[in-house]
């Protein structure tokens, strides 16, 4: 939040309604710092906290939806209910493979209904794949071109 004439730590947002998959938390040490991070649990927080890098949502749970809300004031007016709204990813991209079958000197498409991202935030992201071994009598290829893959993206 911006407002002309009002300093970043004169900002401050109030947690009204926590969340409930995870926690709002404050960096409390210099990230700089070769210490371990100390991360502390938080009712309030300013504008300059969030400019410097210091709020984070840290999940509870591996997946899902959350949100909180908070209350933002500039100490002369407050504008209320503000909903942060939270989409948690899993950590690990949740990929759906399905074996095939070739006949020889034929070829299949790798479609999504052989090998899926299972995930909408990962699926919008061009991932790439790269081989860690080769298929034992084949190859996988562009259909138009004649040398193997090694690597491949989402959107190819």
């Amino acid at each position: 939040v911006m407002q002309r004439d009002i300093l970043p730590k004169e900002m401050v947002y109030s947690v009204k309604e926590f969340p409930r998959l995870g926690h709002v938390v404050k960096l409390n040490n210099n990230s700089d710092s070769t210490a371990s991070p100390v991360l502390d649990y938080i009712q309030s927080f300013t504008q300059e906290d969030i400019n410097l890098g210091r709020i984070f949502y840290v999940s509870a749970s591996l997946q899902g939806q959350d949100h909180f809300t908070v209350d933002v004031s500039n100490g002369f007016t407050t504008a209320e209910d503000l909903e942060v709204q939270v989409v948690i990813v899993p950590r690990i991209i949740p990929i759906q493979v399905v074996n095939l079958t070739v006949r020889e000197g034929g070829s299949v498409a790798l479609t999504q209904e052989v090998l899926n991202i299972t995930h909408h935030f990962y699926r919008s992201l061009n991932i790439d794949f790269i081989l860690g071994e080769a298929p034992q009598h084949g190859d996988i290829k562009y259909l138009d071109e004649e040398d193997g893959l090694v690597t491949f993206s989402w959107e190819d």
